[in-house]
């Protein structure tokens, strides 16, 4: 049997890190009425940014495959795509099943209300989590990058 490339399953377990962040935020913006904030929403971002940092940083410390700037580029991509393709599954669900008012709510409030549904949210989370995992990656990639002589 092949062993798993440890790039995957750094990739996959900080993404679950992210999600299980993600899900704990998005209900505590929920339960407190601030999940119309703009201001808030930006958390998800330094969440994002974090997350992805540690995911890197992890990768960097416990291989040996050198400090390869695409390597960790991908890694950051790689790591907000599973950990926003969990949390669009989630959100599918909530809007789906848990609070179908939720999604009523965002119909009527949001500037692109009238053709959103749970596929078109869910695809825009995975979208947005990937372009924010790209740019915190493409930023943080020299900050964890050690100088090779």
């Amino acid at each position: 049997m092949k062993p798993i490339h440890p790039f995957k399953t750094t990739a996959v377990k900080y993404g679950i890190y992210l999600a299980f962040s993600l899900i704990v935020l998005f209900m505590f913006a929920e339960t407190t009425s601030l999940s119309g904030s703009l201001a808030f929403r930006l958390i998800d971002v330094f969440v994002i940014f974090f997350i992805v940092g540690r995911s890197m940083h992890f990768y960097q410390t416990h291989t040996s495959e050198g400090n390869s700037y695409l390597k960790n580029l991908g890694l950051a991509v790689a790591t907000a795509f599973f950990g926003m393709f969990f949390f669009a599954i989630f959100i599918f669900c909530y809007m789906t099943f848990i609070n179908p008012g939720y999604l009523e709510y965002q119909v009527a409030n949001a500037p692109m209300g009238p053709h959103l549904n749970p596929y078109i949210i869910a695809v825009f989370l995975i979208i947005e989590g990937a372009a924010v995992g790209a740019l915190s990656g493409f930023i943080q990639v020299f900050l964890i990058r050690k100088p090779e002589l």
